[in-house]
């Protein structure tokens, strides 16, 4: 799919790590689901001019986040909520999605779903992805 190196977020090394496979660089782009301290270790491998991206709270924890690596770097952290977005931007929301439905019709991206469960057992469905036990979506079925 394109990756150039994986990295265990569970690792406590990742982010040397992920500086030791983009050779010194840092990545451009981070997309956080976790939250708590993850946050600070990711700024540690975030490159110059980089964009940290957090969508989540899936880990627990508290994160503090160094003033002096941001403005020094010109690193940027920015939170994402799809549903403020969705309730906000309506027509974005809509205008993505249609392209998303296109590629998907053509092939031109895959989505990895690890399990489909009948919608009566969704409960179980939440209880899988709270305890990340799952590597691709779950899909509900009628």
């Amino acid at each position: 799919m394109g990756a150039i190196g994986v990295v265990d977020y569970n690792s406590p090394d990742y982010a040397e790590e992920i500086i030791e496979i983009t050779d010194n660089k840092g990545v451009d782009v981070i997309l956080n689901p976790l939250g708590a301290e993850t946050i600070e270790r990711d700024l540690e491998c975030l490159a110059p001019f980089g964009r940290l991206v957090s969508f989540g709270e899936l880990k627990d924890g508290i994160s503090t986040v160094p003033q002096g690596g941001l403005y020094t770097a010109n690193k940027t952290i920015i939170g994402l909520s799809f549903g403020h977005f969705r309730k906000n931007r309506p027509d974005s929301v809509r205008e993505t999605m249609s392209s998303v439905i296109d590629m998907l019709v053509n092939e031109q991206i895959d989505v990895d779903v690890s399990s489909c469960i009948p919608l009566e057992r969704a409960a179980e469905a939440h209880r899988v992805l709270e305890e990340r036990k799952t590597t691709g979506k779950i899909v509900l079925v009628p």
